[in-house]
């Protein structure tokens, strides 16, 4: 019995240092394993790798600065992995070939089905399928790709809005098209899935969130909805006319950029309005696709969406370009097509209190391609008035509008074609956002001058309007100096300027308004010239001569400041002007600001004058020249002629 026990003993001893012998076996192997393709990575300094700093994020502006946009540490598997890329390397192969099992919302993952990008790259840069090595199964991420099955990836930009700060500079955004093939054959547009990089702002009402914007208190973070959804939000909801960019990519090129996606999915960047915005990060998702793409290391302290847009197009990017046109534009674009008489159904109709049978039986008396002409003008007037949201919501145009599609179904006739029509130009034929300018002139007070001149962004209605709205003006940090024989002083600063001029037309008639924050030595001051101040108008447009751009405005409003010496001021205010192309290249502008207020401290009514008046000639894409008359009260006069160059 006891020689039984004995011997029962020692083989469940030889078996457990059987066992330990094979696994301390495959422990060398792994480690010898793990030691070769550390040194196979440095022998290929995959950690100096274009590719590899950015699958990182690595920001290639200002000379290559090692540090990452990605804010997340949860997106490295070293401390050390937003600085330095050769420890994050390290890390990265070590988990990799290990195996360690990562925990991401109370689950268990294995690191390469969390970071498939970097695993594709790697495996091909050091052999893991010569060596033997496999990667785990992954089945969530095999869910994913099984449904991410796209053909083609398009830039697309959203129009200006300027009621929102984030978005008065454009917006950019994938488009990802469903793959056509055998297993999907049919290509529904709207069933598309957009990739959208955004800040996640959680306190939208308050005054300080264009501010915190700013300086990155917010997380930006990848998003992917249907593309109908988006369609609903710009085109429908905020009148945003949409251009879409088709790129030149190949399908390996587009599955890698789809891996990125999965690897960056509920990770945060900083999110800045000015540089680290929806554009910009776009682009270094791009870049990773191919080493040899430079699309981001050109740019500077900021990137605008047209900027960006801009690199893209000239960089040989764009294969086919698709306008989507707004409810508001595909409005005008019916509308202007009408006869007189046309138009004066349309008009009757919407004035008219009693909307139901008997104004479709007024149709009725009008033939078939009238009644077509007008079903369908009116049905998209309706969709831009209520905006076409909430389906569920009655509108005031809700009962019309069912009776004038029922109507429309029953005729024949096809719709007018308006596919020649822009609601808005292309964006990349724009200019540059960033001016700069250098300018001679005379003043009556001080004699000449140089004037220098530098702007970030945006667009003046002085300039050529081309890739831009011929409605709009936004001058962001606009900064004018003059320097005199004896002394410099700074001008003028434009904080922050928004000049939005609407156009009246037939049954659109919006608001015209003007906003600036800005600091300027305001010659007609005679107590004290240098102030700081707030100033807000509203108004109308007119279009007088449609042919030339010609539209005159008239807006009040009232402003409030501080003087540099002698304390606040407050001042209602009249902004008069007017705008037009006298012809192909050559601009007019002229506005006038008249203030009359009071300053508290010293109780004293003071009046100002600010009369400008400026003539631009486009000289060529990216220069003008430009000649510039200002005058202020007490008979002080300014004339600079000046070239400005975008970029």
């Amino acid at each position: 019995m006891f020689t039984y026990k004995l011997g029962c003993a020692w083989l469940l001893v030889s078996v457990v240092l059987g066992f330990q012998s094979v696994a301390m076996a495959f422990s060398a192997a792994d480690s010898e394993r793990v030691t070769f393709n550390l040194q196979k990575a440095a022998n290929l300094h995959l950690a100096n790798k274009k590719i590899w700093q950015r699958l990182l994020f690595f920001d290639e502006r200002f000379g290559g600065r090692h540090k990452s946009l990605v804010a997340d540490p949860q997106y490295f598997l070293s401390p050390q992995g937003r600085t330095q890329p050769a420890k994050e390397l390290e890390a990265t192969i070590r988990a990799f070939l290990n195996q360690t099992q990562v925990e991401r919302e109370g689950q268990f993952y294995a690191p390469s089905c969390v970071w498939p990008s970097r695993y594709a790259w790697l495996a091909k840069e050091l052999g893991f399928k010569e060596q033997g090595i496999q990667a785990p199964a992954c089945p969530k991420l095999e869910e994913f790709l099984t449904y991410a099955r796209y053909g083609k990836i398009s830039l697309v930009f959203s129009n200006y809005f300027l009621n929102s700060p984030a978005s008065m500079f454009g917006h950019t955004f994938f488009r990802m098209h469903k793959r056509v093939d055998a297993t999907s054959p049919m290509q529904a547009d709207l069933l598309d899935d957009i990739v959208n990089f955004s800040a996640f702002i959680y306190d939208m009402g308050s005054p300080l969130y264009p501010l915190k914007g700013l300086f990155g208190v917010y997380q930006g973070k990848f998003a992917m909805v249907p593309y109908y959804i988006k369609i609903q939000e710009y085109n429908n909801l905020e009148s945003r006319d949409l251009w879409e960019y088709e790129l030149k990519l190949t399908q390996e090129q587009i599955d890698f950029i789809v891996l990125r996606l999965w690897e960056l999915g509920g990770t945060y960047l900083k999110y800045y309005y000015l540089d680290d915005n929806c554009a910009f990060i776009l682009l270094t998702l791009l870049e990773t696709s191919d080493e040899k793409l430079e699309l981001t290391k050109d740019f500077g302290l900021y990137a605008i969406p047209s900027d960006t847009l801009k690199t893209v197009v000239d960089k040989n990017l764009v294969k086919n370009i698709v306008y989507r046109p707004s409810s508001l534009s595909r409005f005008f674009a019916r509308y202007e097509q009408l006869t007189g008489s046309e138009k004066a159904i349309i008009q009757g109709i919407l004035s008219a209190k009693d909307r139901g049978d008997r104004v479709t039986q007024k149709l009725a008396f009008f033939d078939s391609k009238t009644q077509a002409h007008v079903a369908d003008t009116l049905v998209e007037f309706i969709d831009y008035k209520e905006k076409n949201i909430d389906l569920e919501k009655v509108g005031p145009y809700s009962e019309l509008r069912q009776k004038i599609l029922i109507q429309r179904s029953k005729n024949r006739e096809a719709p007018a074609n308006i596919s020649a029509f822009r609601g808005s130009s292309q964006p990349e034929l724009g200019h540059r956002s960033s001016l700069y300018a250098l300018g001679l002139g005379y003043s009556t007070q001080n004699f000449g001058y140089i004037d220098l001149h530098w702007r970030p962004a945006l667009h003046d209605l002085s300039s050529d309007s081309a890739g831009y709205s011929d409605e709009m003006a936004i001058d962001f940090l606009n900064v004018d100096a003059r320097v005199y024989q004896h002394f410099f002083d700074v001008h003028e600063i434009n904080f922050i300027r928004i000049l939005s001029l609407a156009h009246e037309r037939d049954l659109v008639e919006p608001w015209a308004w003007h906003l600036n924050l800005a600091y300027k030595n305001i010659e007609s001051f005679s107590i004290d010239k240098k102030t700081f101040f707030f100033e807000g108008e509203f108004g109308k447009d007119f279009l007088i001569v449609p042919e030339q751009r010609l539209s005159f405005f008239a807006l009040v409003g009232a402003g409030a400041g501080i003087f540099w010496q002698t304390g606040v001021w407050l001042a209602p205010s009249v902004l008069l002007g007017l705008k037009t192309d006298l012809s192909a290249g050559l601009r007019l502008v002229s506005d006038m600001t008249y203030r009359y207020g009071l300053q508290t401290e010293k109780n004293y009514a003071f009046q100002s004058l600010d009369f400008r008046t400026a003539l631009t000639q486009t000289l060529k894409e990216g220069t003008e020249l430009r000649g510039l008359i200002e005058y202020g009260q007490s008979s002080l006069w300014s004339y600079t002629l000046s070239l400005s160059i975008y970029h």
